[in-house]
């Protein structure tokens, strides 16, 4: 219990979501059967993932989900304090 009021303690101080790590407890054991099956049906080819349109778009939606927030927080990092020229 005390590790759970830390983590929540710790949670709430750096500002992430309680719903996404409930989501991610909740969800997360399923997610892994499924994908553990799919790769089972597959012989170990990740292929499966991109052959039906369906897939392909989940994929990809899933990788553009955590690609986007990283490549804006690093655009944002290099491009800080370049504002560009200053006005004449």
């Amino acid at each position: 219990m005390l590790v759970f009021g830390a983590l929540g303690y710790l949670m709430k101080k750096l500002d992430y979501s309680p719903a996404a790590m409930t989501l991610a407890l909740v969800i997360g054991p399923l997610a892994e059967r499924a994908l553990r099956q799919s790769l089972i049906i597959s012989n170990a080819g990740a292929g499966i993932f991109f052959t039906r349109p369906i897939s392909a778009a989940l994929t990809s939606l899933a990788l553009a989900a955590v690609a986007v927030p990283v490549a804006r927080a690093i655009w944002r990092a290099t491009h800080r304090g370049h504002a560009g020229p200053a006005p004449a």
